[in-house]
């Protein structure tokens, strides 16, 4: 299977430069949407756009991850870092009014929703004028809450774009309910991978305006490989139940008996840290698995790393994973839905697990552990298999996309049902 279609050329330029928004729920977070949303969006500046990333929400000073050069990052509300009680009455009365309004429920965000809880009022008042104030370009969102925010207030002029990040089936049965009743309003649905663009085609109908674009490798990587460790595995996600880390915890007390000069390198931060670190504890081993926190040097983790574990309960294309096969590394990955399946060919490159078996994850593990030179060979395999997912191919899908959606709007065709034009047969 191949992420992109074969034997098509990239789109031709229309020589005009482009207005794209995209919308992130917090652009200060550190996950892989933040970070592959920076990707594109940087990409796409490099090629002359105008690009706008907008954050809803903001919670820290400084970013996670560097704003791309060429993109303008914008925050719609979120805590005041000037401190002081600067600009005046009206601009205290401002902030006043903005926290009691942060103090609210979001009534916009669908309850199903997983972040829905941090959504909040003020966030969907900032989101709506920002929406209403946006006359034409393109606006692309990255979340389900505000994808139907998008639907809901998005104006006739603008070419609106819905990019999902995980998989239908991840999202509850109300919530595909409030996609097959509002995406329709939209000009294009972008997923990561096949297999959820044919889901979300059978959701939606058979006309629908549905792209796969993958996540991009953010740069090649080209240069020596550094020393990699003799015996450390590496995971990196949000430490979230989504990332599977419980159930890699409980995999690595079993490969910790055949293999006890292992270790186990976690890197994340989350709502699952304490959770996690007490299921470490009860389970003895401290001094073989570490959550070692966010860091911002996760490219080098992964190069130095002998192995490289993905242990989702679900995904939309991991970009981790994806960034761990560039490096080289050796990658164990769960065939969850949806993502490493596209990527992972069993015993070429990399080993694929059936969905939650403990069981077999540890005897996968132990398998890449005793056979280096299996190791090496996935290795260099994985590394030629993402080759395909380059920036020029990602920002020539891109680019491809929203011409062909500028052309419907100027023959004034709009929505994601009309089949006027396509973007994949």
């Amino acid at each position: 299977m191949t992420l992109f279609d074969e034997g098509r050329t990239a789109w031709p330029r229309t020589g005009g430069v482009m207005r794209i928004r995209f919308i992130l729920f917090n652009a200060y977070l550190g996950g892989g949407t933040v970070r592959t949303v920076f990707n594109t969006a940087g990409l796409l500046a490099a090629r002359g756009h105008e690009i706008e990333v907008v954050s809803v929400y903001r919670h820290r000073e400084k970013t996670r991850f560097p704003v791309p050069p060429g993109v303008v990052l914008r925050v719609l509300t979120g805590q005041a870092f000037d401190t002081g009680w600067r600009g005046g009455p009206a601009a205290v009365a401002r902030r006043v009014g903005q926290g009691a309004l942060r103090r609210l429920p979001s009534v916009v965000t669908p309850r199903e929703e997983s972040r829905s809880r941090q959504y909040n009022a003020a966030g969907d008042l900032a989101l709506r004028r920002y929406l209403r104030s946006v006359h034409d370009g393109v606006v692309v969102t990255t979340r389900s809450g505000l994808n139907l925010a998008l639907a809901r207030w998005a104006r006739p002029g603008v070419i609106t774009v819905a990019q999902e990040h995980l998989h239908l089936r991840a999202h509850s049965e109300g919530l595909q309910r409030r996609f097959r009743d509002s995406y329709g309003r939209l000009d294009a649905l972008v997923t990561l991978t096949e297999r959820d663009r044919d889901q979300y085609r059978e959701l939606l109908g058979p006309d629908a305006r549905i792209v796969a674009v993958p996540n991009a490798v953010a740069v090649e990587h080209d240069g020596p490989a550094l020393s990699r460790h003799d015996n450390v595995a590496v995971a990196a996600g949000r430490l979230s139940r989504q990332k599977g880390f419980d159930l890699l915890i409980r995999a690595w007390r079993r490969v910790g008996e055949q293999h006890p000069d292992w270790k186990l390198h976690i890197f994340g931060s989350g709502p699952r840290h304490d959770r996690l670190q007490a299921r470490i504890d009860k389970l003895g081993l401290g001094d073989r698995v570490q959550l070692m926190g966010f860091t911002e040097e996760l490219e080098e983790e992964l190069s130095r790393a002998a192995l490289f574990i993905l242990s989702s309960r679900f995904e939309g294309l991991p970009m981790v994973l994806i960034e761990a096969m560039n490096l080289g590394t050796p990658v164990v990955a769960f065939d969850c839905p949806t993502g490493p399946a596209e990527l992972v060919e069993d015993g070429v490159t990399g080993l694929l697990v059936e969905p939650l078996k403990v069981k077999a994850l540890a005897g996968a593990i132990n398998r890449a552990i005793e056979d280096p030179e299996l190791r090496a060979a996935m290795g260099k395999a994985g590394q030629q298999r993402v080759r395909e997912l380059n920036p020029g191919a990602v920002a020539d899908h891109w680019e491809r996309l929203l011409e062909e959606l500028f052309a419907a709007h100027s023959a004034g065709l709009r929505g994601i049902g009309d089949e006027s034009v396509s973007v994949d047969p």
